[in-house]
């Protein structure tokens, strides 16, 4: 990925809160993250998908294969760019759906400090990464944001979480691709109109040199001391260990 790609990302995740970066994964990384998700799924009994689904966490202690995945510069680049600093996975999980889910998750935001400081910022401090096995399309189910720049402040348009919201994009992306999600943004997702399985997984990242603790963070000490998979992927083990 070239510079002024980067930099046309950077402009976008902070105009509008989200950006895609597509095609991360080709079809035979997609298959097996399917593979292993649908594994992970087999072993709970394969249980019926209704509500939000099954989430699962902590992905990489329950489904440690997937874990390679995560080194993927054309992400990791770009989230570098925008911290300004090498950054930190702070959480991994995963979400199962199908038919059988709930028609709309609810809009939600993960971030987990003082919103008022939101307000006026010129900088993001934690996104949400979430990788798109099947891609995001009206049949497979939709993801949906409220686009919002960096220093506007966290205002839902509504008291309704389920409801359609004003000003509300539908974004769709191919297989296998990424999208960057600023934790200040709202979004939701709803059920496709096709039957068939939709998986998504992914993390939470912020900048090594931001210490702050946040909600939703994990111990990742199960793969901070798995020494020879962070030996075989230098940029997954730059996600999980310090430089310092």
């Amino acid at each position: 990925m070239n510079q002024h790609i980067i930099d046309e990302k950077i402009r976008t995740l902070f105009d509008q809160g989200y950006c895609i970066i597509e095609s991360v994964h080709d079809a035979a990384a997609t298959e097996h993250q399917e593979q292993l998700l649908y594994a992970e799924w087999a072993r709970r009994g394969k249980q019926l998908l209704s509500g939000f689904g099954l989430g699962i966490h902590p992905l990489l202690e329950l489904v440690p294969d997937i874990a390679p995945y995560f080194d993927c510069p054309a992400v990791n680049i770009v989230l570098e760019a925008a911290f300004q600093d090498h950054p930190k996975l702070c959480h991994a999980g995963a979400r199962i759906a199908n038919e059988d889910s709930a028609l709309n998750i609810g809009w939600h935001h993960h971030y987990n400090w003082n919103a008022d400081l939101v307000y006026g910022r010129h900088k993001i401090e934690r996104v949400v990464v979430n990788f798109y096995v099947k891609g995001v399309s009206p049949s497979l189910g939709s993801l949906w944001t409220i686009p919002r720049r960096v220093g506007e402040p966290i205002c839902p348009p509504l008291d309704e979480p389920n409801q359609e919201w004003p000003g509300q994009i539908e974004v769709s992306v191919p297989p296998g691709s990424a999208v960057i999600l600023d934790t200040a943004l709202y979004h939701t997702a709803t059920r496709g109109h096709a039957p068939g399985m939709r998986y998504h997984w992914g993390g939470h990242y912020q900048g090594w040199s931001n210490h702050r603790p946040h909600g939703e963070d994990m111990d990742m000490e199960h793969i901070f001391s798995n020494l020879a998979l962070l030996a075989r992927y230098p940029g997954l083990k730059r996600l999980i260990v310090s430089d310092d």
